[in-house]
Protein backbone atom coordinates (compact mmCIF):
# COMPACT_ATOMS: atom_id res chain seq x y z
CA UNK A 1 0.00 0.00 0.00
CA UNK A 2 1.58 3.23 -1.10
CA UNK A 3 0.09 5.92 1.24
CA UNK A 4 1.17 8.74 -1.62
CA UNK A 5 -1.80 7.18 -3.52
CA UNK A 6 -4.21 6.91 0.05
CA UNK A 7 -7.01 8.25 0.33
CA UNK A 8 -9.24 7.96 3.21
CA UNK A 9 -13.23 8.81 3.94
CA UNK A 10 -15.99 8.17 6.61
CA UNK A 11 -19.43 7.71 5.41
CA UNK A 12 -22.76 7.55 7.48
CA UNK A 13 -24.49 5.35 5.25
CA UNK A 14 -27.68 5.38 7.37
CA UNK A 15 -28.12 1.05 5.94
CA UNK A 16 -26.66 -0.85 3.80
CA UNK A 17 -29.53 -4.28 4.17
CA UNK A 18 -31.23 -2.82 0.71
CA UNK A 19 -29.92 -5.45 -2.02
CA UNK A 20 -28.29 -2.69 -3.95
CA UNK A 21 -26.90 -0.76 -1.48
CA UNK A 22 -23.34 -2.29 -0.96
CA UNK A 23 -22.91 -2.42 -4.87
CA UNK A 24 -23.34 1.74 -4.68
CA UNK A 25 -21.02 2.14 -1.96
CA UNK A 26 -18.44 0.32 -3.99
CA UNK A 27 -18.96 2.41 -7.10
CA UNK A 28 -18.93 5.75 -4.95
CA UNK A 29 -15.65 4.33 -3.83
CA UNK A 30 -14.25 3.77 -7.69
CA UNK A 31 -15.67 7.24 -8.31
CA UNK A 32 -14.02 9.25 -5.75
CA UNK A 33 -10.92 7.45 -5.93
CA UNK A 34 -11.13 6.17 -2.13
CA UNK A 35 -8.67 3.23 -0.92
CA UNK A 36 -10.71 3.30 2.72
CA UNK A 37 -14.01 4.26 3.72
CA UNK A 38 -15.00 3.99 7.27
CA UNK A 39 -18.87 3.46 7.15
CA UNK A 40 -21.18 4.13 9.96
CA UNK A 41 -24.70 2.87 11.00
CA UNK A 42 -24.13 0.52 8.54
CA UNK A 43 -26.86 -1.91 10.66
CA UNK A 44 -25.49 -5.00 9.66
CA UNK A 45 -25.84 -8.24 12.03
CA UNK A 46 -22.89 -9.74 13.61
CA UNK A 47 -19.45 -9.49 12.35
CA UNK A 48 -17.43 -10.79 9.01
CA UNK A 49 -16.15 -9.72 5.57
CA UNK A 50 -18.18 -9.68 2.65
CA UNK A 51 -17.14 -8.93 -1.17
CA UNK A 52 -18.92 -5.73 -2.48
CA UNK A 53 -18.59 -4.74 -6.10
CA UNK A 54 -16.42 -6.02 -8.13
CA UNK A 55 -13.52 -6.29 -6.19
CA UNK A 56 -13.94 -4.28 -3.09
CA UNK A 57 -14.06 -5.58 -0.02
CA UNK A 58 -16.12 -4.96 3.33
CA UNK A 59 -15.23 -5.61 6.74
CA UNK A 60 -17.80 -5.12 9.40
CA UNK A 61 -18.58 -5.35 13.02
CA UNK A 62 -22.92 -5.11 13.79
CA UNK A 63 -24.81 -6.22 16.79
CA UNK A 64 -27.33 -8.84 17.18
CA UNK A 65 -30.31 -6.09 16.09
CA UNK A 66 -29.95 -3.76 12.83
CA UNK A 67 -28.88 -1.16 14.76
CA UNK A 68 -25.65 1.26 14.85
CA UNK A 69 -22.82 -0.96 12.70
CA UNK A 70 -19.72 0.17 11.62
CA UNK A 71 -17.54 -1.29 9.25
CA UNK A 72 -14.63 -0.60 6.55
CA UNK A 73 -15.03 -0.59 2.84
CA UNK A 74 -11.48 -0.80 1.46
CA UNK A 75 -10.87 -1.41 -2.32
CA UNK A 76 -8.95 -4.38 -3.97
CA UNK A 77 -5.47 -2.70 -3.28
CA UNK A 78 -5.85 -1.74 0.09
CA UNK A 79 -7.52 -5.03 1.07
CA UNK A 80 -4.14 -6.96 0.19
CA UNK A 81 -2.61 -4.80 2.83
CA UNK A 82 -5.35 -5.72 5.31
CA UNK A 83 -3.41 -7.60 8.04
CA UNK A 84 -6.20 -8.27 10.48
CA UNK A 85 -9.75 -6.79 11.25
CA UNK A 86 -11.43 -6.75 14.74
CA UNK A 87 -15.02 -6.01 15.67
CA UNK A 88 -14.74 -4.75 19.16
CA UNK A 89 -18.66 -4.37 19.12
CA UNK A 90 -21.58 -2.64 17.72
CA UNK A 91 -19.94 0.82 17.63
CA UNK A 92 -16.16 -0.12 17.18
CA UNK A 93 -13.87 -1.85 14.94
CA UNK A 94 -10.28 -1.97 14.23
CA UNK A 95 -8.13 -2.69 10.97
CA UNK A 96 -4.21 -3.25 10.79
CA UNK A 97 -2.71 -2.96 7.78
CA UNK A 98 0.85 -3.29 6.70
CA UNK A 99 2.71 -0.81 4.07
CA UNK A 100 6.12 0.03 2.94
CA UNK A 101 7.00 2.62 5.58
CA UNK A 102 5.38 0.25 8.71
CA UNK A 103 2.29 -0.40 10.10
CA UNK A 104 -1.24 1.32 10.42
CA UNK A 105 -4.05 0.94 12.28
CA UNK A 106 -7.51 2.49 11.69
CA UNK A 107 -10.57 2.80 13.67
CA UNK A 108 -14.11 3.27 12.77
CA UNK A 109 -16.40 4.31 15.57
CA UNK A 110 -19.52 5.42 15.72
CA UNK A 111 -20.31 7.33 19.36
CA UNK A 112 -23.71 7.61 20.93
CA UNK A 113 -25.52 10.86 20.17
CA UNK A 114 -26.06 13.45 23.59
CA UNK A 115 -29.86 11.79 23.55
CA UNK A 116 -28.38 8.45 24.53
CA UNK A 117 -28.28 7.46 28.20
CA UNK A 118 -25.11 8.03 30.44
CA UNK A 119 -24.31 3.89 30.87
CA UNK A 120 -24.40 3.70 27.07
CA UNK A 121 -22.23 6.45 26.15
CA UNK A 122 -19.68 5.47 29.16
CA UNK A 123 -19.90 2.42 28.16
CA UNK A 124 -18.70 3.63 24.16
CA UNK A 125 -15.76 5.54 25.45
CA UNK A 126 -14.76 2.91 28.09
CA UNK A 127 -14.45 0.87 25.00
CA UNK A 128 -12.98 3.18 23.29
CA UNK A 129 -10.41 3.86 25.23
CA UNK A 130 -9.51 -0.15 25.61
CA UNK A 131 -9.32 -0.30 22.17
CA UNK A 132 -6.96 2.57 21.46
CA UNK A 133 -4.65 1.12 24.22
CA UNK A 134 -4.15 -1.79 22.34
CA UNK A 135 -2.94 -0.03 19.21
CA UNK A 136 1.24 -0.26 19.03
CA UNK A 137 2.96 2.92 18.77
CA UNK A 138 4.24 4.35 15.72
CA UNK A 139 7.58 2.65 14.74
Amino acid sequence: MDRRGLRIATWNVLSLNAPASKNLLSEELRKNKVSIAGVTEARLTGSGEERIGNSDSLPWSGGSSRRNGVGLALNSLTRKALLLHEAVSDRLMKARFGQKHGKMTVIVCCAPTNNSDDATKEDFYSALSRCLATVPPMI
